[in-house]
């Protein structure tokens, strides 16, 4: 069984993309908003399917029980993104050596189409006190060629050099947390093939919002997960209208 963590709109907005999903697209103060979009319909069948047979299940992610189904063996399967296997390892010390990576499964036969879940940034705050130190520090850190090794290996943060994630030294590490395998070759080969013609919207933490409440009413039972994407796309345009801008869906 695997679980499906709708609730997180990054996740879910993750596996979207990946399909071809293009929810707000933007020309000046003009916006596109097609969320219930085909893709989108598409999307829900497919997913609503495995929900009602009981072959997934749709709890939060990053939760105690989570964690715990992760490490007991009741999830089999977990979509991550590039940061996952070091993540995955901290968290289910337990089921050490049974886990294997793969690349994720494909909409259309032939395609290799991946997508981007999580980012994250050193950012230097405009009330520090020391602005200079900081960005010289937040530079070091994400441009060091051994800072950034230990980012990727001590931590669970994805390389943020090319020369680092293009290095065989990093793709063919092996982890004895993956039987021996050699997951970064998993996850370099995905990072080369991110969709990149996707946009993010002006106001993307309303969106991630909005997603993670009517997916959550839609998995309580008010309505399907198609009957959610309806109703994200009514609260995203008037939201949209709201902030002053021109809507066309």
């Amino acid at each position: 069984m695997t679980n499906a963590t709708f609730t997180d709109g990054g996740w879910t907005n993750a596996l979207l993309w990946q399909a071809g999903w293009r929810p707000v697209t933007r020309n000046g103060t003009e916006l596109t908003i097609k969320i219930n979009d085909q893709v989108a319909k598409d999307f829900a069948k497919y997913w609503q399917d495995l929900l009602d047979t009981g072959a997934i299940e749709a709890k939060p992610g990053f939760t105690t029980e989570w964690y715990s189904g992760l490490d007991q063996g009741r999830y089999a399967t977990w979509i991550a993104a590039g940061w996952g296997p070091v993540f995955l390892s901290g968290v289910a010390a337990n089921s050490s050596g049974q886990w294997r990576a793969s690349d994720i499964p494909q909409w259309q036969a032939g395609d290799f189409v991946t997508s981007n879940w999580g980012g994250s940034t050193l950012a230097v705050m405009k009330t520090t006190q020391h602005p200079a130190e900081a960005a010289e520090l937040a530079i070091w850190l994400t441009t060091n060629p051994e800072a950034t090794a230990l980012y990727t290996t001590k931590q669970f943060l994805f390389p943020t050099l090319s020369a680092l994630l293009e290095s065989p030294d990093y793709a063919g590490q092996k982890s004895d947390f993956y039987g021996g395998q050699p997951v970064n070759e998993v996850f370099a080969k995905s990072a080369q093939a991110v969709d990149l013609g996707f946009e993010w919207s002006p106001f993307q933490d309303y969106l991630y919002q909005a997603m993670s409440d009517e997916f959550g009413a839609a998995l309580g039972g008010n309505g399907t997960l198609s009957d959610a994407f309806d109703r994200i796309q009514a609260s995203v345009v008037t939201f949209a209208q709201d902030q002053g801008f021109t809507v066309v869906e």
